[in-house]
């Protein structure tokens, strides 16, 4: 499965949000595992997160994080987790008060 449809509309941010398209299965999609941490190959378990096409994170500390997505078809059977990396720099300093 690719992740291909999702934007980072600021690095300066505290919240991610990720949206994706159904892979085709013919037995369809009963849902999916998804999982938010540093390591690039970090396997989601074999536990339905959900089935909606998105996941959200908010209250995130600056820095480096990996989106692990995996998809789990009608039949029960798991398919291979998929990595999206990114970095959220936190909030810059503002410009001086005038004074």
């Amino acid at each position: 499965m690719l992740i291909d449809d999702y934007a980072m509309h600021s690095a300066v941010a505290s919240e991610a949000g990720f949206r994706w398209a159904a892979p085709v299965d013919a037995s369809g999609i009963a849902g999916y595992s998804w999982a938010l941490d540093a390591a690039d190959d970090t396997v989601p378990p074999e536990e339905i997160s959900g089935a909606d096409l998105t996941a959200a994170y908010t209250d995130l500390a600056p820095g480096r994080y990996v989106f692990h997505l995996r998809a789990c078809d009608g039949a029960g059977n798991w398919g291979p987790a998929t990595h999206l990396p990114f970095t959220l720099e936190g909030q810059q300093p503002g410009p001086p008060p005038n004074g």
